[in-house]
């Protein structure tokens, strides 16, 4: 590849990571958005790091540099303020659980045991969440997210 198209393919995937925004994008959704390689996408990438341009956040969600940091953006609430204004608006206060959250705590569990997603939860974490809600028994739980049924309750 000539350095004009690497400069080209670059600006491209500099220009889908900022309409991505603070939310940023994996590797497979900027090589679905730009109709290329995700392989070349991965490797374009390493690059613009390596020059500081983009920031890969966790195990593969990609930000550009700018968005690394949202704290003193305007339009970004510090944590705090939004937890008071939670508390203001729906009468709940938010608190601090200190059990295991994610599914990695479910690995040698008979049964759900299942961990390898990012935002599964961990079923000691759904147990105290619906005993803290105080369910009488045969209680229906609604699941918005259609997960994976760790919210059934006997």
């Amino acid at each position: 590849m000539s350095a004009a198209s690497a400069n080209s393919s670059d600006a491209g995937l500099r220009s889908a990571l900022g309409a991505a925004g603070p939310l940023g994008s994996t590797v497979r959704q900027l090589a679905a958005r730009l109709d290329t390689d995700p392989g070349r996408i991965a490797a374009s990438l390493e690059q613009l790091a390596g020059r500081s341009e983009v920031v890969r956040m966790g195990r593969g969600l990609w930000v550009l540099r700018e968005f690394q940091e949202l704290l003193d953006r305007d339009g970004c609430s510090i944590p705090d303020r939004l937890a008071e204004e939670f508390e203001r608006d729906e009468g709940i206060a938010l608190g601090t659980y200190r059990g295991p959250i994610t599914f990695s705590a479910n690995q040698h569990r008979p049964i759900h045991r299942w961990w390898p997603y990012v935002q599964g939860y961990s079923a000691e974490f759904v147990r105290d969440v619906l005993e803290s809600a105080d369910l009488r028994t045969n209680a229906a739980v609604l699941d918005p997210f259609a997960g994976s049924g760790t919210t059934r309750r006997r």
